[in-house]
């Protein structure tokens, strides 16, 4: 069954060879998206054995869960799936795409978090970073990404998408966490 017919973004969606974009989004937080630009399947390794069309979700993921995930401060988790017409994932770590693709035009990462779960894995907000499950070397990466601390989104573009994204920051310290308070005298 196609499950983006319950909600049009509950299970993923289809991006079509042709279609200008394609927003995906997480099914718990519409301002977590992926946007798929027109002009995906030009260009890039592997894009020969691309099909004209592929089914893309992306969903949230307890830190917990996420591959490595000790001594990574990672208090924000999300796996992006990408699917062929015959139900295959492209993106499988032991398939021959190592648990990422390459795509001919850049895609639009944006990643939604919030206060709750910086102060649940008691992160500070002033250094969040974005890493990127690599299958091939086993370990997580930093890339280059913006981050908005008014309202909570970090945002990149990139030509390759991994299987795993990670919001990472540094734990927040007493010294940190004092108000300044004038000594009495």
């Amino acid at each position: 069954r196609d499950s983006t017919k319950i909600n049009p973004h509950f299970g993923g969606g289809w991006v079509n060879r042709n279609s200008n974009s394609t927003r995906l989004h997480s099914p718990f937080d519409d301002s977590t998206m992926v946007t798929i630009m027109k002009g995906w399947h030009q260009g890039g390794h592997m894009m020969s054995t691309l099909p004209d069309s592929i089914f893309s979700q992306m969903f949230e993921v307890y830190p917990e869960n996420m591959p490595n995930y000790k001594g990574q401060n990672i208090f924000a988790g999300y796996e992006i799936d990408m699917f062929n017409p015959y139900n295959n994932n492209m993106m499988w770590q032991n398939g021959r795409s190592g648990g990422h693709m390459d795509f001919g035009n850049n895609l639009k990462v944006q990643l939604h978090f919030t206060d709750a779960q910086l102060n649940a894995y008691n992160m500070n907000k002033n250094n969040i970073q974005v890493k990127l499950w690599d299958d091939q070397t086993i370990s997580w990466k930093s890339i280059t990404a913006s981050v908005d601390k008014q309202t909570n989104v970090v945002s990149f573009s990139t030509l390759t998408v991994n299987s795993f994204i990670a919001l990472t920051s540094s734990t927040v310290t007493a010294v940190e966490t004092m108000q300044n308070i004038p000594a009495e005298f």
